[in-house]
């Protein structure tokens, strides 16, 4: 099978299955982005769930994923260590690193 019978045979595969899979894609990113400490930048990686989930799961599926990218790569910044010098810096982090998913899902 070639490389468009991989793909056609992803677009098989049904919301739920899309919703498994990109659950672990991002955990499995997230885990990735704690072990190796908030010095080194992830953001790329969390998008690669939201672009896959966005164009075989659809839209909405895309969006959701998106914000739960946000929220796990912040997460993931708290356990591995991250320090501010206010509170409210991870919190405009987030907001401003999360619009990009959406975009790319919708």
């Amino acid at each position: 099978m070639g490389v468009i019978g991989k793909l056609e045979s992803l677009n098989r595969l049904s919301r739920v299955a899309w919703l498994v899979l990109g659950l672990i894609c991002v955990v499995v990113v997230g885990y990735v982005d704690i072990i190796t400490g908030y010095e080194v930048g992830f953001s790329l990686f969390y998008l690669i769930p939201v672009v896959l989930v966005s164009w075989f799961g659809g839209s909405p599926l895309g969006i959701t994923f998106a914000m739960a990218s946000g929220v796990m790569w912040g997460v993931a910044e708290a356990l591995a260590g991250a320090k501010y010098s206010s509170d409210w810096i991870p919190i405009w982090n987030r907001c401003s690193d999360i619009h990009r998913g959406p975009a790319l899902a919708g």
